[in-house]
């Protein structure tokens, strides 16, 4: 696989010619709606078959691999020979683009109840988790219905696991007080867990996903106590439990989105942690990445700290932003999918600039005489975040959300990873 950035004066079949692809692999690969207009800056994934080479005469494996753009070492690995061989004319040699050693992983990707069928067909089967977002929590330990019996079936037609979320949310919005009446109260917390568990044997759930935000910084002991208590209970049930988390740097980083997550707490008690590593850029912050990879990394460097490492599920976002610049107060950005961020630069004539210490692509334009700012996400910055998580050894990932396919992203899991399934 390569990821190949468009250049000035580039076309489909020049780019097709340079690989030795087919125009209708490129085109299938990248979910391209016009082939004919591409935008300087924009990333290709190219994915090209195995195939032979026979040695001629003055080749050496350097200049094989060279030739065809490959490590040397897959060169050695995929024809077992050591770094010091010796090839003859006429040796046949097997070129291979695939990774020949896949990590496996585990894959959850959040969904709300009304995503397309047909569009999620297109990702599930790579998903290790389908969380279905959410079942709204209320103060007296009742829950909130939403239909989610299609998707539970869908998920297990897959061999995914359905995890039922519950969220501290009203009217869309985190409710601090909500969670503060649950995490202080046993005989609400018991309603609450009795309502869990009838769910999750009514409806086939594979586990929970508990994710409470906003929380008192003064709740802090009372949610791990909470966690500690429906977890065990859980598990004498034979379910799994998850936990959503704030970005956190350190133990003592304040704010009301922070405090009462306890890393270790979480990471001791829980089946796995899902980090949110994202929203940085958000519908009413300034013009950013909502996902940097640098402040991406201070998380994760901080998580295994205080997580083992096998537990974390990080973060990745399938969306970005078009910004109003300057930030205009009362006025938020407009959320995107990431082609239809490409689709904004074809229809303004802009470029994609990639900022490399962010490891994300963005560009400006001018609507109506005010300039924006587009984030979003593409084949390189995804690719920054998968080498991120083998880096850390992690335990896999958790898309927020696939209510959208983005196709090379689900090339490079495929390429890099080996998803597991746990049923």
């Amino acid at each position: 696989m390569f990821i190949h950035v468009v250049g000035p004066g580039e076309t489909l079949y020049r780019i097709a010619q340079k690989y030795g692809v087919s125009i209708d692999s490129l085109i299938e690969n990248n979910g391209l709606t016009d082939p004919n207009m591409l935008v300087i800056g924009q990333t290709l994934i190219i994915i090209k078959e195995n195939t032979e080479y026979v040695v001629q005469s003055g080749d050496t494996l350097s200049k094989i691999a060279g030739r065809f753009s490959i490590p040397v070492e897959v060169l050695y690995q995929a024809n077992d020979l050591s770094s010091n061989a010796v090839i003859y004319p006429g040796d046949v040699l097997k070129i291979v683009f695939t990774d020949p050693e896949k990590r496996e992983m585990e894959i959850n990707g959040y969904v709300y109840p009304e995503v397309d069928i047909e569009t999620l067909k297109l990702m599930v089967p790579q998903l290790t988790y389908l969380s279905i977002f959410a079942y709204p929590v209320q103060a007296d330990g009742n829950l909130i219905a939403i239909e989610d019996e299609n998707l539970i079936k869908e998920a297990r037609n897959y061999r995914v696991a359905p995890m039922m979320v519950i969220a501290n949310i009203t009217d869309g919005t985190f409710s601090s007080d909500i969670a503060s009446s649950i995490l202080n109260n046993e005989m609400i917390q018991d309603r609450l867990i009795e309502n869990i568990l009838t769910l999750l044997k009514a409806k086939n759930y594979y586990g929970l996903d508990i994710d409470f935000e906003y929380l008192y910084p003064k709740d802090r002991k009372a949610y791990n106590r909470f966690l500690q208590k429906i977890t065990t209970k859980l598990h004498q049930e034979g379910f799994i439990v998850t936990t959503a988390i704030a970005p956190k740097t350190s133990a003592e980083q304040l704010g009301l989105l922070y405090e009462a997550h306890d890393y270790p707490a979480h990471g001791r008690i829980v089946d796995h942690v899902i980090i949110m590593t994202y929203a940085w850029g958000y519908l009413w912050s300034e013009a950013m990445p909502v996902a940097p990879i640098d402040r991406v990394e201070e998380v994760i460097s901080y998580a295994v700290r205080e997580i083992p490492s096998e537990k974390i599920l990080m973060g990745i976002p399938n969306y970005g932003y078009d910004f109003n610049v300057p930030k205009i107060e009362d006025v938020p950005a407009r959320l995107i999918t990431n082609y239809e961020a490409i689709e904004i630069a074809k229809r303004e004539g802009v470029g994609i600039s990639f900022d490399r210490e962010t490891m994300s692509p963005f560009f400006t334009y001018i609507e109506n005489g005010n300039q924006r700012e587009v984030h979003f996400e593409d084949a390189k910055s995804i690719k920054a975040k998968i080498m991120l998580a083998l880096e850390y050894n992690l335990g896999g990932f958790s898309i927020w959300t696939i209510m959208s396919y983005f196709r090379p992203m689900w090339l490079l899991f495929d390429y890099y990873l080996k998803t597991k399934k746990v049923i």
